[in-house]
């Protein structure tokens, strides 16, 4: 996917509709990354929720920052438990340093 955005001769663009926190995340790290041409305005993420009680549904764009990390704070039930584990872990890392 960010070989194909970041092709500047071919100006391709790519909708992706997933669940996978996996796919969102590598994309948040090849952000992170800045070697590769791939940047946070190149992404756009969006969560959609349907309202059981009235129907309704909302669309909210989800910011990612220049440096891969996540802007606005997702609604719960979306990242499973292993990335509270791992935000876990890598507080008390950075804590115990």
């Amino acid at each position: 996917f960010v070989d194909c955005v970041t092709n500047q001769r071919n100006n391709n663009r790519i909708i992706i509709e997933t669940h996978s926190e996996h796919l969102i995340r590598k994309l948040q790290v090849k952000i992170a990354e800045q070697n590769n041409g791939f940047t946070n305005d190149m992404l756009a993420v969006y969560y959609v929720d349907k309202d059981d009680e009235d129907g309704s549904t909302t669309i909210k764009e989800m910011r990612i920052s220049e440096q891969g990390r996540l802007i606005d704070e997702w609604p719960s039930g979306f990242f499973d438990k292993a990335s509270e584990l791992s935000l876990d872990l890598i507080n008390a890392i950075l804590n115990n340093n």
